[in-house]
């Protein structure tokens, strides 16, 4: 399992990013792999479960989110099942003036799907989508 650990300072207030990110028909408007989300509905524990489609090294994946912890305006630990089995960890907290968002995801590379000699590459790359994704919201929420 490989973990990737991102954070950003936004100059929004912490309750407009948290509703931004909780709402999974705009991941694919910040996340660049991010094709669709689909099949959106609430979450026993608060927030969404949903369906969606990623694009890794080329290749489309799909699966499944739901949401394992949930507390409002300060973390969210949601679970991927599928094609690419992951858990995300999203901290919230106020910081000089706007907030600071820590995301930690913990991955498998689907190794039939893409190869061991692929592997060091992906992680890279999805190393690199992190920062754009968080780069994007920054840009989104900071309107």
């Amino acid at each position: 399992m490989v973990k990737v650990k991102k954070q950003i300072h936004i100059d929004a207030p912490l309750e407009k990013v948290f509703d931004f990110v909780i709402k999974p028909e705009n991941l694919p408007e910040i996340w660049p792999s991010m094709i669709k989300t689909e099949n959106i509905k609430p979450s026993p524990k608060g927030g969404h479960d949903f369906d969606w489609e990623y694009k890794m090294a080329g290749m489309p994946l799909r699966g499944h989110s739901k949401i394992l912890e949930f507390v409002p305006n300060e973390h969210v630990v949601s679970e991927n099942e599928g094609g690419i089995p992951a858990k995300l960890f999203w901290d919230y907290r106020a910081e000089d003036g706007g907030m600071r968002l820590d995301l930690q995801v913990e991955y498998e590379v689907p190794m039939p799907v893409l190869g061991k000699l692929a592997e060091k590459v992906v992680h890279k790359i999805n190393e690199n989508e992190h920062e754009v994704m968080l780069a994007n919201l920054k840009v989104a929420t900071e309107m």
